[in-house]
């Protein structure tokens, strides 16, 4: 092996330890578990192995049943604890990292542009905090690419009727454990047919696909949308019937991708310039991700899927392949591109670098949630003669951290159809004043966009004798005599 050669996968290795450690980082840190991730692990507790293949998820959550059930097998074995909860998104996280390097062999033809394109996915912000979340969104990324890297590994065409029905298997698997996997399998099985003569062999390996797949819509897909609020919650993050909004929406999700990146004008240059290097160069192999943002646009346009932020979360390895192809120009015998590129990367990533420093600093991982904090430090000192009051939004916390601290002590709730933002804090009142007494007022995370926690912590901090306040943005946890 040549000096170059070995010089070239220590850095690769680095890199990839590098992205590793910031991902554990935030994992062994282990801060709260916030009320999304609450949501999500109440349905664990409460359901058995199997029901997460036929059964709605609790408060509103959708996640791939595959997901869920790797996961309950986790606590099985090893407790309810938020580290077992995070171990599946933490090794997806750590595993897309390796896994990206050789995926972007396929399209990245140079040693520079496969190690910039590695180290900005290490140290992507939103890959490193959702490897730390009990989310889905880091293991989406991990099987996208992971469909990404079997359709250049093995071409179909070129496998046994036996391998390739084996292979078609294998891709609804993986559908089954992200579902939005299932964008890149289309994407995937469109392109080999563009690009073989063999379309029996090809739709031979999709039959199982087709047959999981409806299989799962029916079982699992529609049954868990129903009711939910996906259309409500993203209905401003569809492509338009008239497709005005499109630019608008892939520079919005290049923003949310690369944040705290603020030069939007110079990602969406390196995104076109790579798009038009690659259809240059007709390289057949960029045709599954060419297909795979094609599809989202069409799922998007036909308002099954919002083209929107973390939801889309797995195009990610898609953009950053395509936004450092132009990379492959950088040479000595390129002077003024070289140095062109040079200039536009330091200026467009300089912000997340300084992140990454920052990032490796910081002691606090706190996610603006502290409800493991407040429902310890509640435990510990609550009286038998105590109430406790919840406002809406934490009332997944509080029943997760029962489980660990658990309270025989009454609780109030807000109700769910009085929380209107105006009416509120008013409701709340008249809740706590009816009952008087000694209240524990726990309050660690609120509607966003209708909160009111601190006007509720104003009000009580004025209108009763106030034991303990604590305060930490809209996080509120007081203990308040109100007679």
């Amino acid at each position: 092996m040549k000096k170059s050669q070995i010089i070239n996968l220590l850095l690769v290795i680095l890199i990839m330890l590098f992205g590793c450690f910031l991902r554990l980082k935030g994992y062994i840190a282990n801060p709260s578990m916030w009320h999304d991730e609450c949501n999500l692990a109440l349905s664990v507790f409460d359901y058995g192995l199997f029901d997460f293949f036929f059964k709605k998820l609790e408060y509103l959550q959708v996640a791939p049943p595959l997901f869920m059930f790797f996961t309950k097998v986790l606590t099985v074995f090893f407790g309810y604890g938020e580290h077992v909860f995070r171990f599946i998104p933490l090794a997806a996280g750590c595993a897309s990292v390796v896994l990206f390097y050789f995926v972007s062999g396929y399209y990245l033809k140079t040693k520079t542009s496969r190690l910039l394109a590695l180290f900005f996915f290490s140290i992507n912000t939103l890959l490193i905090y959702y490897s730390n979340e009990f989310k889905q969104y880091s293991t989406d990324v991990f099987c996208s690419l992971l469909v990404i890297y079997l359709f250049n590994r093995f071409d179909i065409s070129k496998l046994s009727y036996k391998k390739a029905i084996a292979a078609g298997v294998l891709y609804s698997v993986i559908i089954w454990m992200s579902f939005v996997s299932g964008i890149v399998v289309l994407a995937g099985y469109v392109s080999a047919l563009i690009t073989t003569k063999y379309y029996k062999k090809v739709s031979v390996s999709a039959v199982p696909v087709l047959i999981l797949c409806l299989l799962y819509v029916k079982l699992f897909l529609f049954a868990s949308y129903t009711g939910t609020t996906m259309a409500r919650a993203w209905s401003e993050e569809f492509v338009s019937r008239n497709f005005s909004n499109l630019l608008y929406l892939f520079v919005m999700s290049l923003k949310y991708f690369f944040e705290p990146v603020r030069n939007l004008l110079f990602l969406t240059i390196f995104f076109i310039w790579g798009l038009v290097l690659a259809l240059k160069k007709r390289e057949s192999r960029f045709y599954i991700l060419y297909l795979t943002i094609i599809m989202l646009v069409i799922f998007s346009w036909l308002r099954l899927y919002p083209y929107a932020q973390r939801v889309i979360l797995f195009l990610f390895p898609v953009y950053a392949i395509i936004l450092f192809k132009p990379f492959e120009l950088f040479s000595i015998n390129r002077k003024f591109v070289s140095l062109l590129l040079l200039f536009m990367i330091i200026l467009t990533f300089t912000p997340q670098v300084l992140l990454t420093g920052k990032y490796i600093k910081t002691k606090n991982h706190n996610k603006r949630d502290p409800a493991r904090e407040f429902s310890r430090y509640v435990y510990e000192k609550i009286k038998l003669e105590d109430k406790i009051f919840l406002n809406i939004a934490s009332n997944t916390e509080f029943e997760y951290y029962k489980h660990f601290y658990p309270v025989k002590n009454k609780v109030l709730k807000e109700s769910p159809v009085e929380n209107l933002k105006d009416t509120r804090v008013s409701k709340v009142i008249e809740i706590i004043e009816k009952e008087k007494g000694d209240f524990w007022i726990y309050m660690p995370y609120d509607i966003p966009h209708r909160a009111v926690s601190a006007e509720l912590s104003d009000y009580l901090y004025k209108n009763s004798k106030v034991y303990e306040n604590w305060r930490f943005g809209d996080a509120v946890l007081m203990y308040v005599n109100v007679k």
